[in-house]
């Protein structure tokens, strides 16, 4: 057999197996999501919710409206915005769109927070917000924080869930995400991205987690390397202070990779955030950059646990790498290894309709998550019974899923890119979080 043909096969078939694989975990996630859930609210626990903004102008009067409906009379909602937000002709600050919201709102469990002019990033707002807080400061073990993005829609049992498994002992949790809150109003590659990272979060994200209330085996070491997620996660204040201040610049990936690394155990429960995708592709792509600057940071973070003594050496971390590189190829090299192999299979084999054959099936690979997530777990992402032509939709989503599964993975290499420009030029990139919507 031709070398490149065994290649090709080779590769094709560790594919379908990684697909059929994950094809397997959201099955088993939408099983687990859809559990009846009618419970009550633990009195023992409260929280302090925490929204980091930053020109997020045309998000906040819904936000309000959405964040009130999921907090009890215990609980606090901070907006925290920054003066280093500059107003633009007439379009006005986010935080004074704030200020103007919550005056006709009387007994609000919300309160408004801006942050000093050096604030650039959403760690660096969070941390501020923290330092002052004097509640936060006392550490008491009945009191979480929790961290939201602006887009976030979290579901009615996403608090009573948290308590529950809080008052259970644990101590860190992370909701999972569903990324179909703006379907309706998205390009079409857009609501192909949308089924695709929910597809990822069901079959890769939680089975780093322990799911509430199921008793799962931990994970095994060199999978056990997780990141949090800014679309619900919840701290409790001892093990806040901790890890403070918070990894920057948007706290999420280091401070999970600081978490688990620890060996502390991150929990998840049955209630989803509905969260948004990106407005544009260019939007996606250095969304995508910037998901990977977290990425890139573990050996950092563990640089920071060894100087904190909480970690002993660094060679215990070495299977937790192996992990993260294992991601990362997923992430940045598998797709155009799958494209390559299919290339390569059509080339050794010129007709016709062995391309058309080669070309469904590729298309039937890449597309075979995101289309098991409309059919099966419409009903829980995001009620998208309401799609008008959905089998018209789906068809559309098997040939057009490669192009954004392509163009996601070019968030490392850009990343990677920006790096030896920036080394090149000596140029220092500025500590900046800018949500790309």
């Amino acid at each position: 057999m031709n070398i490149y043909i065994f290649i090709s096969i080779f590769i094709i078939s560790i594919r379908l197996l990684i697909d059929i694989w994950t094809i397997f975990q959201i099955k088993e996630t939408i099983l687990w999501l859809s559990k009846d859930k009618l419970l009550d609210r633990e009195p023992d626990i409260f929280f302090t919710i925490i929204i980091p903004l930053l020109h997020e102008q045309t998000l906040i009067v819904p936000l309000i409206d959405r964040m009130q409906q999921v907090v009890n009379c215990n609980d606090r909602i901070i907006l925290v915005t920054t003066k280093a937000e500059i107003s633009h002709g007439n379009v006005e600050t986010t935080a004074i769109i704030v200020k103007k919201q919550l005056q006709g709102i009387a007994n609000s469990p919300i309160i408004h927070f801006e942050a000093s002019a050096n604030c650039t990033c959403k760690g660096d707002q969070i941390n501020e917000f923290i330092l002052q807080d004097s509640l936060i400061m006392l550490g008491n073990t009945s009191h979480f924080i929790g961290i939201y993005d602006a887009d976030s829609k979290p579901s009615s049992q996403s608090l009573k869930l948290v308590s529950l498994v809080a008052k259970h002992g644990a101590r860190i949790v992370q909701q999972p995400s569903s990324y179909f809150l703006n379907y309706h109003n998205r390009s079409f590659l857009m609501r192909v991205r949308a089924a695709s990272s929910t597809a990822f979060c069901f079959a890769f994200e939680l089975t780093k987690f322990d799911k509430w209330p199921i008793a799962t085996k931990p994970p095994a070491k060199w999978w056990r390397l997780s990141h949090l997620i800014g679309h619900g996660e919840f701290i409790r204040t001892d093990l806040l202070l901790k890890y403070y201040p918070l990894p920057t610049p948007s706290c999420d990936t280091s401070l999970g990779h600081r978490l688990s690394l620890s060996g502390e155990n991150i929990w998840t429960v049955p209630a989803l955030d509905y969260a948004e995708v990106p407005k544009t592709t260019t939007s996606m792509i250095k969304q995508n950059v910037n998901w990977y600057h977290g990425v890139s940071l573990l050996t950092s973070d563990i640089k920071w646990l060894l100087d904190k003594s909480i970690g002993s050496k660094y060679t215990e971390y070495i299977p937790m790498l192996f992990g993260r590189l294992i991601l990362t190829i997923q992430w940045a090299i598998w797709p155009w290894l799958t494209l390559l192999s299919f290339v390569m299979f059509a080339w050794i084999i010129p007709s016709d309709w062995v391309w058309a054959l080669l070309f469904l099936s590729y298309c039937a690979i890449t597309s075979g998550p995101a289309i098991y997530i409309m059919l099966r777990g419409r009903h829980i992402v995001y009620n998208t019974d309401e799609i008008d032509h959905l089998f018209f939709e789906i068809n559309r989503m098997f040939f057009f899923c490669w192009v954004v599964e392509l163009l996601q993975s070019l968030g490392p290499w850009l990343f990677r890119l920006r790096q030896l420009v920036n080394t090149l030029t000596g140029v220092v990139t500025e500590k900046r979080y800018k949500t790309e919507r």
